[in-house]
């Protein structure tokens, strides 16, 4: 770990979003000096994408090497917090083989840290909506009442479900402006298992959002089950889905106190 300075701290957008949705909680990191990495977009989100899971994965991969190794003989690299949000945490996981500290060995900057924001977390061979569809059909999540969130048409993914579905705990000229902006998303991306785990490899610190209506906090239990002994801490907010929209400064102490934490 390089402990010369703070980590980077790389922000990562959840499904039919771009990275424009941190902007309430960028601001706030910068000013508690951290560098933010905040433009990495996902290539399978927006423009009626059909792009593949393993092009969000390179994305987040390039835009990872580029933290930890600097521009080539500056000698800029810097240990890099990952923090992700819902589908985010999807490929972002399975961009980190080989990126944790005891992969990189002493001395080298690494991702020290994962921050998960309400994310679903498949274990490997789940793709992103079978665990979330097993798990609502199991429990009767899903009921005449409450249907899929998300309609598939042509590979392409349009999220139907309600504005307060994401953005509960705003007001509602908030809540529709956000919705009218939402975008596309590429089902393959959703659909695709899981191959590899890097959430075994780093330590993480999940936040779970207890007035949630799309991923109730029983489903991100299970989410945080999956991870198993390298999930380090645990905390719950009095949000729904979009807590950094609705509590900005609680959600960015959250992520430097993981930041400043020890665990490795």
């Amino acid at each position: 770990m390089n402990s010369s300075r703070k980590p980077t701290i790389m922000l990562l957008h959840g499904a039919f979003h771009w990275p424009d949705c941190f902007d309430s909680i960028a601001p706030l990191l910068k000013n508690a000096g951290y560098s933010v990495h905040n433009t990495t977009q996902f290539p399978s989100t927006g423009h009626g994408s059909s792009s593949s899971l393993q092009m969000d994965i390179d994305a987040v991969r390039a835009a990872l090497l580029q933290i930890l190794e600097g521009d080539p003989g500056q000698n800029n690299g810097n240990d890099c917090v990952l923090v992700m949000h819902s589908y985010g945490a999807v490929p972002a996981v399975q961009a980190l083989q080989g990126l944790s500290s005891k992969e990189r060995g002493a001395g080298k900057t690494a991702v020290v840290k994962l921050v998960y924001l309400t994310c679903n977390i498949p274990r490997v061979g789940e793709s992103h909506l079978q665990q979330y569809g097993d798990w609502a059909t199991q429990t009767g999540w899903f009921s005449e009442e409450s249907e899929p969130p998300v309609s598939i048409n042509d590979d392409v993914a349009k999220f139907i479900g309600s504005p307060d579905a994401l953005y509960n705990g705003l007001d509602e000229e908030q809540q529709l402006t956000l919705y009218h902006d939402l975008k596309t998303q590429s089902a393959l991306t959703l659909l695709t298992p899981l191959e590899y785990a890097g959430y075994k490899e780093i330590p993480g610190w999940y936040l779970v959002t207890l007035k949630d209506k799309l991923m109730p906090p029983e489903f991100q239990k299970l989410c945080i089950e999956a991870v198993g002994s390298r999930m380090e801490h645990v905390e719950e907010i009095n949000t729904g889905h979009s807590s950094f929209l609705v509590e900005p400064a609680a959600v960015t102490d959250f992520i430097i106190r993981a930041a400043t934490s020890t665990g490795v």
